[in-house]
């Protein structure tokens, strides 16, 4: 036998029950918006607050903590210079989705730094690494246009060079003080390691 059940007494008993409410949603953190401007990074906390960036107006990194770089994961893009200096603790520059750099890729003075792997960047303005005593590899496996110059220089223990899908340099091509490489994977036979077209 069915009891009839007030109105009012049965919206109470829905609304104190389990039901989902719509106004409880919960919704996932915006993403942080990326900057506008060239940015300047001395600490792990300004490189966290560029995660999720596709496209940065230029980036410049230097300090002397341990950089963890996988807030650069998803950059793609850098529409101006890519400078990496006088970092202390840095043990290599891993940048795996980062495929076009407008302005210079610059990678100077950074002491504890063994490799540089930039294995999807197709093309830069120019590209000097200089001043790196433990550098011993630099990869660019996809490089295939550099418009202005590309300088290796002052890098003792660099054995290792892959430049293997670059036909040719729009400025000049110069390595100096790299004379332990062993694997040259360069434009030409012309410029090899010490040769200065």
């Amino acid at each position: 036998m069915l009891v009839p059940v007030p109105v009012p007494v049965l919206l109470f008993a829905l609304a104190c029950s389990g039901a989902p409410s719509s106004t409880k949603t919960t919704s996932p953190a915006a993403p942080t918006s990326c900057p506008s401007a060239a940015v300047r990074v001395h600490a792990q906390r300004e490189l966290d607050a560029l995660r999720g960036c596709a496209t940065l107006a230029g980036l410049e990194l230097r300090g002397a903590v341990p950089f963890d770089l996988a807030p650069l994961e998803s950059l793609t893009s850098v529409d101006g210079d890519l400078a990496v200096r006088s970092t202390f603790a840095l043990g290599s520059l891993r940048l795996p989705a980062l495929e076009r750099v407008t302005g210079a890729v610059i990678v100077v003075s950074n002491l504890n730094m063994s490799g540089v792997y930039l294995p999807a960047l197709a093309s830069a303005g120019s590209v000097t690494i200089t001043d790196g005593p433990p550098l011993v590899q630099i990869m660019l496996p996809a490089l295939t246009r550099v418009d202005g110059d590309v300088t290796f220089a002052r890098l003792p223990s660099l054995e290792l060079v892959d430049l293997s899908t670059l036909p040719a340099v729009g400025g000049r091509l110069s390595v100096e003080g790299a004379a332990r490489i062993e694997i040259w994977l360069g434009p030409t036979e012309a410029t090899r390691p010490g040769s200065q077209p």
